[in-house]
């Protein structure tokens, strides 16, 4: 059996707008991602590159859609890089 692989994209009290990029962050009030491997965590660390972007944010028919990249590092210091990700979702 293979271990489910995701990404997850996460803040606690982001505004978020369309047409802007936003440097993941590890502190409150940022957006925060990492790469689950389904047998361990990558985290995206703050000395990392790493962003969002929202192309489209529709209020009225809440859908929100960006891409992301970012640099995750497991607890012994393994990296793996995110490119190209890209999201399309209904809130």
């Amino acid at each position: 059996m293979n271990p489910s692989q995701s990404i997850s994209i996460v803040s606690d009290s982001l505004l978020l707008l369309e047409g802007v990029t936003y440097q993941f962050k590890t502190i409150k009030g940022n957006a925060k991602t990492f790469y689950d491997s389904g047998l361990e965590l990558f985290p995206k660390l703050d000395g990392e590159i790493g962003s969002v972007f929202i192309s489209k944010h529709d209020q009225v028919q809440k859908i929100l859609s960006g891409t992301f990249s970012f640099v995750g590092t497991n607890g012994n210091g393994v990296k793996v890089n995110i490119t190209e990700g890209r999201f399309d979702i209904r809130y």
